[in-house]
């Protein structure tokens, strides 16, 4: 194996991105006891802060941006492979 450390990479991002989403989907469910009553719920909704990176929309923007990334570089790969078999066609022994 040629790219080993690449594919090792790949595995320890794909991971981060697993654990980081199974987390998140955790870390939003507010605590039982709090919500059990309905004024704790909206004195608790009026002053949380609202933090961008808590936002739904940033892991879907974010694993659109990396598959359009990665459609983009495999897009590339394949016109520098096709540039380099029309080369290598012409090649005068």
């Amino acid at each position: 194996m040629k790219h080993s450390m690449t594919y090792a990479l790949a595995a320890v991002a794909l991971f981060a991105v697993l654990v980081g989403s199974a987390a998140a989907e955790t870390a939003f469910d507010p605590p039982r006891d709090e919500t059990d009553r309905p004024e704790a719920r909206a004195t608790s909704m009026e002053t949380a802060p609202a933090t961008w990176w808590r936002s739904p929309w940033l892991a879907s923007g974010l694993l659109g941006a990396w598959l359009a990334g990665s459609a983009g570089m495999l897009l590339l790969q394949c016109i520098r492979i096709a540039r380099f078999r029309r080369l290598l066609a012409n090649v005068q022994p």
